[in-house]
């Protein structure tokens, strides 16, 4: 490890990257969010409305909350929720089309803050329930919340094919610099990956004599009795 490295749990490792993402001139962004890690540390909950930066932390069924001045559990406040309070939103795309959930909010706090418990259930299972603990600057909808809980999908999406398609997780080294060259070298390639497939068209096409689509660099039909030549070197190297 490097010189002066002293341990740190993850969240003083997230308020580190926060604050150095919230300090820089060129990056602007509206909310914050992790898992229960985070969320169930109260000292990082706290620090992010000191700089005004909104949050959606996920926290877990026994996170301390207060109600109209009554002290419960976020698992048990959710559950005396009637069945009107819960509404139907997609929290994004998925892998399979949008990801739809019931959803249920309630308002901690007093005096209008904005500060929130939220509830995401399965639509296919109601005992799986996640929660959130909420905060934001002003008035926001729940749709905003819901949009910005889903955001989190995208992320892991994103660990997950820089492993599958650039070995992030297959580094072989021991020291802290080759670690750190290969980790940053692996996220280099995936972003220039991204970057090719989103800049990706498909090709010309035409519609041939018969209504056939021919696309451009196609191989010409086969006639019988007749032996087609091979491609040549270049284009079977051509994507």
């Amino acid at each position: 490890m490097p010189p002066g490295a002293v341990f740190a749990t993850k969240p003083e490792l997230a308020w580190k990257m926060i604050e150095r993402a919230a300090g820089d001139v060129l990056l602007s962004f509206g909310w914050v969010t992790g898992h229960e890690a985070y969320g169930d540390n109260p000292v990082l909950r706290e620090r992010c409305p000191g700089r005004g930066l909104n949050q959606v932390f996920a926290v877990s069924c026994d996170h301390p909350i207060t109600v109209a001045g009554a002290k419960t559990r976020a698992g048990r406040a959710v559950a005396a929720l009637p069945v009107s309070a819960w509404q139907r939103y997609s929290c994004g795309q998925g892998a399979k089309g949008h990801r739809f959930y019931d959803w249920a909010w309630i308002t901690l706090g007093e005096h209008g803050s904005h500060d929130w418990l939220l509830a995401r259930r399965s639509i296919s299972d109601p005992c799986e329930v996640a929660y959130y603990r909420c905060w934001s600057s002003g008035s926001v909808a729940l749709t905003a919340l819901v949009r910005v809980t889903g955001a989190r999908w995208s992320i892991e999406e994103c660990f997950q094919a820089t492993k599958n398609e650039a070995g992030l997780d297959r580094y072989q080294v021991r020291k802290h610099i080759a670690w750190y060259r290969y980790v940053t070298l692996v996220m280099v390639a995936h972003a220039h990956l991204a970057f090719l497939s989103g800049s990706m068209t498909a090709p010309p096409t035409t519609q041939g004599a018969h209504g056939r689509t021919i696309t451009a660099g196609a191989r010409k039909p086969h006639r019988p009795g007749r032996v087609p030549a091979p491609d040549p070197a270049h284009r079977q190297r051509d994507p």
